[in-house]
């Protein structure tokens, strides 16, 4: 898909993509992401980093989704194709909501190791019957075992996408002017504090849609 067809506000429905097929009950992909960007917060990572653990599954929301592990390990000819196919999809979603955003392609190592111990993590709190070496330096279980319904999910992630998204922007539009001042080349990377600066705008619209429900649900 093209990044011209994302859409920023499809990005919220990843608080209604459910993580582990549904097996580990109602952990959705938006929880994992905020659970991920906070860890970071947690181990002193930048706020830059923060979100894209914030956003690094984003892509998600679009074919074909979160996808199981075990379809990416296919066996035999047929599985090898399906596995394949599936990755050529994912892949081809993540990097058009990374160039919509203008975020890199590749995300850092820190933000791959807290996804890999939210990984475990809900694992262990979700799915206590299953393989027991899920990884290791994983945050406390209390993080995750009490999964969110999707309408709070959405609301939470879609607050911290607003902060975030704000923050970044802000730094990084201080770090050009001062480049400009200095006489560097400031050029570079107005195109990602645009859409950030976009993103925010939609973050702050959809907390006002999302508001409604929480005061109904509660």
């Amino acid at each position: 898909m093209p990044p011209e067809d994302v859409q920023l506000e499809d990005l919220g429905a990843c608080a209604y993509v459910l993580r582990w097929g549904g097996h580990a009950g109602t952990v959705t992909v938006a929880e994992h992401q905020y659970r991920v960007a906070k860890l970071l917060a947690a181990r002193g990572e930048s706020p830059a980093v923060q979100l894209l653990g914030l956003l690094h599954d984003a892509h998600e929301v679009y074919p074909p989704g979160d996808v199981l592990a075990p379809v990416f390990w296919g066996r035999g000819l047929v599985g090898r194709q399906v596995a394949w196919g599936m990755r050529w999809m994912s892949r081809r979603a993540e990097r058009a909501v990374r160039d919509r955003m203008h975020l890199p392609h590749e995300f850092p190592a820190a933000v791959k190791h807290a996804d890999l111990a939210l990984l475990s993590t809900e694992a262990h709190c979700r799915l206590p019957g299953g393989p027991r070496d899920w990884g290791s330096n994983l945050p406390p279980p209390n993080h995750v075992c009490e999964a969110w319904d999707s309408e709070y999910a959405e609301f939470r992630w879609w607050s911290l996408v607003r902060t975030l998204s704000q923050q970044v922007a802000d730094e990084m539009r201080e770090q050009r002017c001062s480049d400009a001042a200095a006489g560097l080349d400031s050029s570079h990377g107005w195109d990602t504090i645009t859409a950030l600066l976009e993103l925010a705008v939609v973050a702050d619209r959809q907390i006002a849609r999302c508001a409604p429900l929480r005061r109904g649900a509660a």
